[in-house]
């Protein structure tokens, strides 16, 4: 399965868990300081968190279970997360993260409008592998600034805490 959507980032987009923002934020209050706010998430697999310094358009593929290849992106970003029963797979603007986690405790559903991208997805550890392509000479074609192409696969890997990346670098 295969989804394709366009989402201006904010600066930042964030790929997670939403059980592991809901149980964060039911009864902690929001820290804005980025990137530090939300470090307890990212090294504990639960958030991914891609910085956009050269621009906020960005034209998202999801694939699952796929395989990337590697000569086509300027850049391949592997990172982990971890899913309990019942989650979702969320893909965010940094707009809309931080108004589900300091407005919201944590819990999507309660945000009020439609999110670009929430997909069930089963208990477990997953591999994301972000394929970047700068498409910034392409603008008019792609709509967007740069293209990523997330894979997302189980793994029975031992998984390591999750930096944050600039995609621009």
């Amino acid at each position: 399965m295969q989804k394709e959507f366009k989402i201006i980032t904010e600066g930042v987009i964030i790929i997670a868990s939403s059980e592991s923002l809901k149980h964060k934020y039911k009864n902690e209050e929001f820290n804005y300081d980025f990137p530090s706010g939300f470090s307890q998430l990212s090294n504990s697999n639960s958030l991914i968190a891609l910085t956009t310094t050269e621009g906020d358009d960005v034209k998202v593929v999801t694939r699952f279970e796929s395989t990337l290849d590697h000569t086509h992106y300027d850049k391949i970003i592997s990172q982990y997360l971890a899913f309990d029963s019942n989650d979702k797979l969320l893909i965010l603007s940094h707009a809309e993260f931080t108004m589900i986690c300091s407005r919201k405790q944590g819990d999507f559903q309660q945000y009020g409008w439609p999110l670009k991208f929430t997909e069930s997805i089963d208990s477990g550890s997953y591999k994301i592998e972000v394929g970047v392509k700068d498409v910034n000479d392409d603008f008019d074609q792609h709509q967007a600034y740069f293209k990523l192409d997330i894979n997302i696969m189980k793994t029975n890997n031992t998984i390591t805490p999750n930096q944050v990346v600039d995609i621009s670098e």
